[in-house]
């Protein structure tokens, strides 16, 4: 294009598209992250969790026990307390879980080329 008596060519323009679209579809699948951040979190609450009953499931965080919530969260009016035991085992974690994500958008990043 010349303006002003200036040409200007982009070199790569079209990888550059190419590879930033494949970036952006790639950012849809943290599947790994994901499977990382829950086994790092679940492992770690379990250690913390109170066992009187039931047991844990694998990576999945949560419970489906009708007590987990106010056990964790505690409830006044019946007198527990909190125990947050999964929102500590997260925060005690959370280097090794934003690491996991960071490296997997780093990896996107690397593949983006061109201009």
């Amino acid at each position: 294009m010349a303006r002003d008596g200036v040409q200007v060519q982009v070199t790569g323009a079209d990888e550059l598209v190419r590879t930033l679209a494949r970036a952006g579809d790639q950012m849809d699948d943290f599947t790994a992250a994901n499977m990382t951040a829950g086994q790092v979190t679940a492992a770690a609450a379990s250690r913390r969790a109170p066992r009187r009953t039931g047991r844990p499931n694998g990576a999945e965080i949560g419970s489906t026990l009708i007590y987990a919530n106010p056990i964790h969260w505690g409830w006044p009016a019946r007198n527990i307390r909190p125990n947050p035991f999964l929102t500590t085992a997260f925060g005690e974690n959370q280097p090794r879980i934003v690491s996991e994500y960071s490296k997997r958008v780093e990896s996107i990043i690397d593949g983006v080329r061109g201009a």
